[in-house]
């Protein structure tokens, strides 16, 4: 039961209340009509007690349900391919998709080089790769933006979700140490990092 129903059931069950009370309270004269308003208190107290108090505990039992990410990345078993500067490499991510029911992910790729100074990489995989649930390798292609320094890097990615039922927070993979080369094929125009 959601939310929206339980409030909708509460919100509807109060109102029949009300009018039925309204009933009681304008439908009768003297005695019966004393008889009526305790009976209507009692009805008040006790069932709409219980209803609300039904109603609150199905609400914190959903709330309590984490369906937990929609992805995770291990610890090890990552590898990336020592890449030029303005050339593609190979990263292979070892993951472990859990749920099915997130959609498609959107995944960017940055690589940390000299310094701290951060780069996005455009990768061979486009948005929208929607995984089976299991443990696997996903490998693709990355592109070492001419920007980067020659010497040392680290590739990572997140990943989010946004069409998944909870909306979580990026998802990021480790941070993975590489070896950014020169540029042996003159791709990277002059004037560039270096």
């Amino acid at each position: 039961m959601n939310l929206k129903h339980i409030i909708a059931t509460i919100s509807a069950t109060v109102s029949l209340l009300g009018l039925l009370g309204a009933g009681f309270l304008w439908g009768f004269d003297g005695p019966l009509r004393k008889s009526a308003i305790e009976r209507w208190d009692l009805l008040a107290e006790e069932d709409v007690a219980r209803i609300v108090s039904e109603a609150l505990s199905e609400v914190a039992e959903d709330a309590e349900v984490d369906l937990g990410p929609c992805l995770v990345f291990f610890d090890a078993g990552h590898s990336v391919q020592d890449t030029p500067r303005g050339d593609w490499g190979e990263v292979s991510w070892l993951i472990d998709k859990r749920r099915d029911d997130c959609g498609s992910p959107l995944v960017t790729a940055v690589i940390k080089n000299h310094g701290g100074i951060l780069h996005r990489a455009p990768l061979s995989i486009g948005d929208g790769i929607n995984l089976p649930v299991g443990v696997q390798d996903i490998p693709y292609l990355f592109l070492v933006p001419c920007a980067t320094y020659q010497g040392d890097g680290e590739l990572y990615v997140s990943v989010t979700y946004p069409t998944a039922p909870d909306r979580r927070a990026p998802v990021y993979s480790p941070s993975i140490p590489f070896e950014i080369l020169a540029d042996r094929a003159g791709l990277c125009p002059e004037g560039t990092a270096e």
